[in-house]
């Protein structure tokens, strides 16, 4: 120790940045799938580990997406593949699977006075095979699922086949 002198050296340090950064910004720029939704433009797509995410634009800036702007959508086991708009909620369809939900309804909320979103559950097993297999018509959203093409309203999800 040397009087007069600084005696501490505080150093800060964070393992893998720019590897987590660098994984996080390729996961989001595989994204396949768009949505508009209450004033932001929304994508989902991505695969692996990122695959159950869905990232969201900022509210005045559509082309700015804060790192926090997402929403994971049930397990990391099945992929969200699409997205539509279902009315009050977007509706986001993940890959099917037997053991969970394949259809989430996101929607606006508030957490600590900022804008958030939050998901619920709506249907289980029905998954669509492929993000290019969706169709939006005027009255309901079709998508490709492995028994057949199905039909998605804010009331229910119908074998159209």
């Amino acid at each position: 120790m040397i009087d007069g002198e600084d005696n501490v050296i505080v150093q800060y340090f964070m393992a893998d940045v720019e590897e987590n950064y660098s994984k996080t910004q390729s996961a989001f720029l595989s994204c396949t799938h768009t949505a508009l939704y209450d004033n932001r433009v929304w994508f989902t797509g991505a695969k692996g580990d990122y695959g159950n995410r869905v990232w969201y634009s900022n509210a005045t800036h559509d082309a700015y997406y804060p790192e926090l702007n997402y929403i994971v959508v049930g397990s990391n086991d099945t992929d969200a593949i699409g997205l539509c708009n279902l009315g009050e909620f977007l509706g986001i369809v993940k890959q099917p699977s037997a053991v969970e939900t394949t259809v989430f309804l996101a929607y606006p909320t508030t957490f600590e006075t900022e804008s958030a979103y939050a998901c619920k559950n709506y249907v289980s097993g029905v998954g669509a095979v492929s993000s290019l297999s969706f169709v939006n018509t005027e009255n309901e959203t079709l998508f490709l699922a492995n028994d057949g093409i199905y039909g998605l309203t804010t009331n229910s999800v119908k074998n159209r086949s």
